[in-house]
C-alpha cells in the first residue's frame, strides 16, 4: 500500500509541476512584452456617436 501512495503522490506532484511551469512561462512572456494587454483592450473600444442636442 505504501508504494501506491508514493506513486499517486509522484503523479500529483508531476501534474502540479507542469501547471506551475506553464503559469511561470506565461508570466515571463507577459513581462517581456509590456503593454501587450493594454493595446488589445484599447483596440476593442468603440467610439460612440455624440448625442445631438435639440
Amino acid at each position: 500500500m505504501s508504494k501506491t501512495w508514493v506513486f499517486i503522490g509522484g503523479m500529483v506532484t508531476g501534474i502540479a509541476g507542469v501547471f506551475a511551469a506553464a503559469f511561470a512561462a506565461e508570466e515571463f512572456d507577459a513581462r517581456k512584452q509590456p503593454g501587450k494587454d493594454s493595446t488589445i483592450e484599447t483596440e476593442n473600444i468603440l467610439a460612440l456617436p455624440e448625442a445631438k442636442k435639440p
